[in-house]
């Protein structure tokens, strides 16, 4: 058996032409949709995690398809409530923490300063004295500053 060409073959450029209005098309396609392609993205991802989980239903416990598929997705929404309420407390703590060990640090700044300026610090031959500076005055200043937060 013979096989005939019906067209000819295409040349260099008319290929060329032909992947550069693909790409265009392509481009243009996805600039339009935008907007709908990272929900259609997300789509998959829900559904690629709750596949499995639908068919585990169906089969063991002879769910039709709709129930065993709206059990998954209210068991992934009480899931998610469920870390965004844990990552919520955990954030709290955090901050409650923080406002803490700052607290802590501007009540012992002014001791901080004190011994720092009656500290004489040597570096090489250089002799680093902090007495010469007036570092209770910038640590009230400093107190004074951050007392309206």
């Amino acid at each position: 058996m013979t096989h005939q060409h019906d067209s000819p073959n295409w040349g260099t450029a008319t290929k060329a032409l032909i992947a550069f209005a693909v790409m265009v098309i392509t481009a243009g396609i996805i600039l339009r949709f935008s907007q709908i392609i990272p929900l259609l993205i997300l789509a998959i991802i829900l559904t690629l995690i709750i596949l499995p989980v639908v068919q585990f239903m169906v089969l063991r416990f002879r769910f039709p398809w709709s129930v065993a598929s709206s059990i998954a997705m209210l068991l992934l929404v009480a899931a998610i409530v469920g870390a965004s309420t844990a990552t919520g407390v955990v954030v709290v703590q955090q901050l409650q923490g923080l406002f803490m060990i700052v607290q802590r640090f501007l009540s012992d700044l002014p001791n901080e300063l004190a011994r720092l300026s009656a500290t004489t610090y040597m570096l090489g031959p250089w002799v680093i004295d902090l007495s010469q500076f007036d570092l209770q005055s910038l640590g009230e200043q400093l107190l004074a500053m951050v007392q309206p937060l």
